[in-house]
């Protein structure tokens, strides 16, 4: 399944662009799935905005868990840079149970505009299953 779509909006003093492109149809997408989306924005008035946003994610099942993943960056601009940031985060899930799973994660940020060079974050947790139909599933 290919999924594009792309919203373009012109007013008298601001545009903005929105694309958002899934994973389209192959052996790929059997095993993964994920979207990725662009947005830019300009804005003509007293501050002179523009800003940019890229998300992606994906994520893949396996037998016994799985592993998801998250890009995020931003960077806004008005009489100064006001937002200039990056994320990165992966975690990999596995089954500890019928309904437990535990989990490992590893995160990275990134912040120009607080001075952050480098934040890393590990972990590792237990979770229980309450409910697994999907119906509460958010993130991609």
């Amino acid at each position: 399944m290919k999924s594009t779509s792309l919203s373009l909006n012109a007013f008298r003093s601001a545009l903005f662009i929105s694309v958002c492109v899934a994973i389209p149809s192959s052996a790929l997408a059997q095993q993964w799935t994920g979207s990725a989306n662009l947005n830019v924005n300009v804005v003509q008035s007293t501050q002179n905005t523009q800003a940019v946003t890229f998300l992606a994610d994906a994520k893949r099942a396996f037998k016994d868990g799985g592993l998801s993943t998250r890009f995020v960056y931003s960077f806004q601009k008005a009489a100064t840079t006001t937002q200039d940031r990056a994320s990165a985060f992966g975690q990999y899930d596995f089954k500890v149970g019928k309904r437990a799973y535990g989990y490992v994660s590893l995160g990275f940020d990134r912040d120009k505009i607080s001075f952050l060079d480098l934040r890393t974050q590990v972990g590792a947790g237990y979770g229980y299953y309450i409910r697994q139909d999907g119906a509460l599933d958010q993130a991609g």
